[in-house]
């Protein structure tokens, strides 16, 4: 059993050896399958490969140390042993070991693989050239038992097996007789159905179309290489793997992996967008800090001025640059909370009576072709939140409805409250605005929550409507999320921790 060894480590060495595990550059055994670990004798990772009790003597322990030894400084070894294995008496093994390399290139573990060998012919065939007929016997079932896509390639390219997963992937879309590809040239697969090569511009063929025959050949050890392939249930990510596939003299081939990391490459992009955002917010975190500096200093010296100002008209200009400046102070001080780095004083909010509250200023907002509707649970109960965020966010949602309804159109808020799939399951209370409006295509609705983004034009938004919904649900411990298509309307719903009773001391959120 394997539980922590490498991921590609260990596709490659099941896909090659009846026993295989990776050790320490001094022979300790990291992690071992189980088959090594029963016909060696050995308890389990913490165990020395020397002390295996298939070795015959001491001279067997030397050839085994000194093929460690050499291992360690970044060579592969391959030789044959004698062995007692349980059960089945003496046998012959082919025993390779290799270097596993950091990042770095560092050699910092050894991979250790062995196959059971037939017996030399009386017809004189050297122990050199013995057939892996263990491996042979093993060899489907090994496959099969695997859940990447693998393929066996001989010295010329040409695929002489599959496994049960390649076979799988192939019938589900639309190959009829996925044994059809048994005979033809892997390397054919790299190329155009035209038969030209691959062009500049297709960076994943051109590369596994340059390190295959250089995998065949065993000039190159390992090659791994990620491309995008359309299935029926649309386009996928999949990770290649390349190794040698040694089978004796003149037996060489190779072995292919695919792996679907389509979740994996998710998950990144997801991740990428986050530090992205949070890049974003500590920009605007510090912009906003130096505007309202600014901005102090020009309020506290208007308030200075204006008693001292006479004249009626002087009084009145003042008066509005004064008003400029404070929204320009509140401003910064949205921005400021978007970014994470104002705190928050949180207040116990009864969502339904908010939204009564805020309804006739949401009428007011989207004017007259814009009719509002409301849903409101009685069982919707209270959130933590500043009341004026939930408002402005509330605000934010009508103003971009009514901007995606320019020929009217109904805006519908809903309340409930569900429990979450979230760990302990604790209530939450959803708020859920529902447009009927254009819609949005994925690539505008994979940027909505970003500070600045807007599809509006020159003078019409700022880019923070949406980005502030996001942030306050983030500060108030909860989520936002959208669902839009084009021609579908927009759906923005936000889920906030249920909450029956004020906390007993006064709540500041900082900064996540």
């Amino acid at each position: 059993m394997l539980s922590k060894m490498p991921e590609e480590t260990s596709e490659y060495l099941a896909a090659i050896f009846t026993f295989y595990g990776v050790f320490t550059l001094q022979g300790q055994i990291v992690e071992a399958n189980d088959a090594l670990l029963a016909a060696a004798c050995l308890a389990g990772p913490g165990a020395w490969i020397r002390d295996a009790g298939w070795w015959r003597d001491e001279a067997a322990r030397r050839r085994l140390q000194q093929g460690l030894d050499q291992a360690a400084r970044g060579s592969r070894l391959q030789y044959q042993e004698a062995v007692h294995l349980p059960d089945h008496g003496m046998r012959r093994l082919h025993i390779a070991i290799g270097p596993v390399r950091s990042l770095d290139g560092r050699v910092t573990r050894l991979a250790f693989g062995a196959t059971e060998l037939a017996p030399p012919s009386s017809a004189g065939r050297g122990a050199t050239e013995a057939e892996p007929v263990g491996f042979a016997a093993r060899q489907a079932a090994i496959l099969d038992a695997l859940p990447a896509h693998v393929a066996l390639l001989d010295q010329s390219g040409t695929i002489i097996a599959v496994n049960e997963a390649w076979r799988r992937f192939a019938a589900g879309n639309g190959v009829r007789d996925p044994a059809a590809f048994l005979g033809c040239n892997y390397l054919a697969a790299c190329m155009p159905s035209d038969g030209s090569p691959p062009s500049p511009g297709d960076e994943q063929a051109v590369a596994i179309a340059a390190a295959l025959p250089r995998i065949l050949t065993g000039e190159l050890q390992h090659f791994t290489c990620d491309y995008p392939c359309p299935t029926a249930q649309g386009e996928r990510w999949f990770r290649l793997m390349a190794t040698p596939l040694p089978l004796g003299a003149g037996h060489g081939g190779a072995v292919v992996l695919h792996l679907d990391v389509t979740t994996n490459r998710r998950t990144e992009e997801a991740l990428r967008q986050m530090q992205k955002m949070e890049a974003v917010g500590r920009l605007t975190s510090g912009l906003a800090h130096d505007f309202n500096n600014i901005l102090v200093l020009i309020i506290g010296g208007l308030e200075l001025l204006m008693p001292r100002l006479t004249d009626g008209r002087s009084r009145a200009l003042a008066g509005k640059v004064l008003a400029a400046a404070e929204r320009g102070s509140a401003l910064a001080e949205r921005l400021l909370r978007l970014s994470r780095r104002e705190p928050t004083r949180l207040q116990l909010v009864d969502v339904n009576e908010a939204i009564t509250i805020e309804q006739k200023l949401l009428q007011q907002a989207v004017g007259g072709t814009v009719s509002i509707a409301c849903d409101l649970s009685p069982e919707a109960g209270s959130v933590l939140v500043d009341p004026n965020e939930l408002a402005t966010a509330l605000l934010n949602l009508a103003v971009n409805a009514r901007d995606a309804m320019p020929e009217g159109g109904q805006l519908r808020l809903c309340t409930c409250r569900e429990r979450a799939t979230a760990p302990q399951g604790a209530e939450q209370v959803v708020i859920t605005v529902q447009d009927t409006g254009q819609g949005m295509p994925p690539e505008v609705m994979a940027r909505v929550f970003e500070p600045f983004f807007t599809t509006k034009g020159p003078g019409r938004g700022t880019g923070l409507g949406l980005a502030q919904v996001h942030g306050f649900a983030r500060q108030s411990g909860g989520s936002a999320h959208i669902a839009s298509a084009p021609g579908q309307g927009t759906t923005v719903t936000i889920r906030l921790p249920h909450h029956d009773e004020e906390p007993a001391a006064p709540v500041r959120l900082q900064v996540l």
